[in-house]
Formats: structure tokens, sequence, C-alpha cells
């Protein structure tokens, strides 16, 4: 369990420096709830794992290789222990938002990732009846948090406010 910490800790770093620009036109941030309090974006997963491995064995050759094989536990980042039916070429986002005792929400992330071609009914079937999900485009969205959730459907349906109206121009440059 430690060693999978350790090497989530170091993915979520290497993949804040490669994760690129946050960008309004992605869309995708017209999915997350305007009262996220932070967006986590991956670029692209598998090349981030390929890269993590290169600079670890270039610190201390021959740990490159643990690295990859720790990362096949890597589903775990977005609740999806055998990441069935999610594309790992393409971003992944994790949106993260404070407890709002009143209202009933939960402390539980929204997850947003793109399905797998083909295998589109693969990920609500993983996920089980503990997660609400939808589908938009190639885009798989789940959370535990019903708050989260109503708020996403609302999104959806064109009520609403995402981040993106948040997301000024000096954003996109982080």
């Amino acid at each position: 369990m430690l060693k999978f910490r350790i090497f989530a800790t170091s993915f979520l770093i290497l993949g804040l420096f490669t994760a690129g620009k946050l960008r309004a036109e992605d869309k995708v941030t017209d999915l997350i709830p305007v009262k996220t309090l932070a967006v986590g974006r991956i670029r692209n997963p598998e090349e981030l794992i390929d890269k993590t491995a290169a600079f670890v064995d270039a610190l201390q050759p021959g740990l490159g290789g643990q690295v990859r094989q720790v990362s096949q536990g890597m589903g775990r980042l977005i609740d999806n222990q055998t990441l069935a039916g999610v594309d790992k070429k393409q971003p992944w986002w994790i949106a993260l938002r404070g407890p709002e005792e009143d209202r009933g929400s939960s402390e539980q992330p929204l997850f947003i990732v793109p399905l797998l071609k083909g295998h589109e009914e693969d990920l609500p079937k993983a996920l089980g009846d503990n997660y609400k999900y939808v589908r938009k485009g190639s885009w798989g969205i789940y959370t535990k948090d019903k708050i989260v959730f109503e708020e996403v459907e609302k999104l959806l349906k064109g009520d609403g406010k995402s981040i993106t109206s948040e997301i000024d121009e000096s954003s996109g440059k982080i």
C-alpha cells in the first residue's frame, strides 16, 4: 500500500508538469460544476507512466520497471481498479469539492474519463451501484456524491454554471 501511495503521489506531481494548459475550449470543463475547489487533468496517463519510469530510471537505473509494475494499479486513482472501458491515451479529469454539510454533499471526487471505443459499456458495469454515472459523447462521468451528480445533470441539460465561466486567460497559462 505504501508503494502505491508513493507512486500515486509521484504520478500526480509529474502529471501536473506534463498536463499542458487548461483551456476553456477543452469543453470537458463545461461538465464540471462551478463550486469545484480543484481540478486535475492528466493529459495522457499511458505516456505519463512511460515518462515517470524513464525519470526514475535516470535517477536510479533499474527502478523504472518497478514504476511500470506499480502503475498497473493506477485504476485506483479514478476508482476503477481494472480500468474497464477507459482509454489510457486520452486525458483523465478529476474534480474535487469540499464538503457542504448543510446540503449533504460529501468530499467524493467527480471523475471524467474518456471511454475506450468499442468498450463504452464496460465502465458503468465496473463501477457498480455505488456510483452515479452518465455518458456524454465519448466521456464517462461518475461520482459517489449525489449533490455533485445532480449539478452535473443540470449542466448536461443546459442549466447551472460550470467552471468554464470562471476560467480566464491567465488561468490557461498555468
